[in-house]
């Protein structure tokens, strides 16, 4: 079953503390959009999140599984934005 951006979102703020949801989110800035421009997956070097984790202090894989969830996210608004996009050309 598909969930929509907004169950999505519901999902994650419940799911993960705002800390670490900031350091998810700054560390999906901090890459090349994601790649979800064009639907590739996000490649998460797990030796920068470990380095990221540590500095902020928190736990490797909760963070993985928040970067995970959150492209996901930004990647389906994204496409969603493009569609729209497209329809109003």
């Amino acid at each position: 079953m598909e969930h929509t951006i907004s169950e999505l979102l519901e999902t994650y703020t419940s799911r993960y503390p705002e800390h670490l949801r900031d350091v998810a989110q700054a560390y999906c800035g901090a890459t090349t959009r994601l790649g979800s421009i064009d639907g590739a997956a996000l490649q998460v070097s797990r030796e920068d999140v470990r380095t990221v984790a540590q500095d902020q202090g928190v736990d490797i894989d909760t963070l993985r599984s928040a970067i995970a969830d959150y492209s996901t996210i930004e990647g389906r608004s994204i496409a969603m934005h493009l569609l729209q996009g497209r329809r109003s050309s």
